[in-house]
């Protein structure tokens, strides 16, 4: 089994279903079948300079989740007894809340059956900044992260700025949880997570789910290669311990206006992801502590965070 902590499929499934086109099905099934990945959080993704953003973040609920819940193919997780070997389980979760008012709306956001929320993309919204903003944890957002540790939502930590980040870290009673970025010591770029905050992961028993986006994982993204995505997983193995790395793969060319390919050499889509698995074992990594990227990681701290 692989888990991949990050993928953009409820916004594709809305954006092609408007189209009259089962994207899933005719589409992501068979790359997900090939890869090997039986488990993920697929995201309610919204651009937050959009105007109408909560109009299509509701357009999104209406569409994608009864399109998932009624598939016969899928686990949805509510709760962390809900995984099962025969089904691809399935997380739904939010990348952003730019969309929502308050934490106010998580109760209802839950009963709709979302699990994870992300509290920013890049932006400074009412409850934290992101990656392109100063600023820090509002009280709102303190309010949010408290809401859903009660309730049992996951927090991903994904895309807020240095200072959210921390003050997110000091509020939360959960482990940290980082769906999809790298390693900042090997690329330096801003939504990787320097050696202090991993520390803090690790230290929280959290997790860090690596992306395989050009520019998270090579400082010269022309350049970026599978191998270089086996070296965020060996870096982190080495110094903060195999127990806080996983995949957040984030593949996302399909939403551009030329889906075609992810821009890292030999990992161009997600049925790619055996390569990494094969490069894996040549680093070095035995059979378990593979076990443990792929899926293992992921499902302990994701266990945590759910009720």
């Amino acid at each position: 089994m692989i888990f991949d902590a990050h993928g953009d499929i409820l916004t594709h499934v809305t954006m092609q279903h408007e189209q009259g086109i089962d994207i899933w099905n005719t589409y992501h099934k068979p790359k997900y079948s090939a890869a090997g990945v039986s488990g993920s959080i697929f995201v309610n993704f919204t651009d937050p300079a959009s105007a109408t953003q909560r109009d299509e973040f509701g357009a999104i609920t209406k569409v994608a989740l009864p399109y998932f819940k009624a598939h016969p193919d899928m686990n949805i997780i509510l709760n962390k007894d809900d995984f099962r070997l025969d089904k691809f389980n399935l997380i739904f979760g939010i990348e952003g809340m730019g969309a929502i008012e308050s934490s106010e709306e998580l109760v209802d956001l839950y009963d709709l059956g979302y699990r994870h929320i992300g509290i920013t993309w890049n932006e400074q919204n009412d409850f934290a900044s992101g990656t392109t903003h100063s600023g820090g944890l509002t009280a709102e957002g303190q309010k949010l992260i408290r809401k859903c540790n009660e309730l049992g939502m996951i927090v991903d930590f994904a895309h807020l700025n240095y200072q959210s980040f921390m003050e997110a870290a000091a509020v939360t009673t959960k482990p940290i949880f980082f769906s999809h970025g790298n390693v900042r010591s090997l690329c330096d770029h801003v939504r990787n997570l320097d050696d202090e905050q991993l520390q803090l992961v690790a230290q929280s028993n959290g997790i860090i789910g690596l992306a395989a986006m050009n520019f998270f994982i090579n400082e010269d993204k022309t350049s970026a290669n599978i191998e270089d995505l086996v070296n965020h997983v060996v870096y982190v193995k080495e110094h903060f311990g195999i127990d806080h790395v996983g995949f957040g793969f984030d593949f996302c060319y399909y939403l551009s206006s030329s889906p075609t390919r992810n821009d890292v050499e030999g990992l161009h889509h997600i049925d790619d992801v055996a390569n990494v698995i094969e490069l894996l074992k040549q680093a070095g990594l035995t059979a378990e502590e593979i076990e443990k990227v792929c899926y293992k990681n992921m499902l302990r701290v994701i266990k945590e965070h759910l009720n």
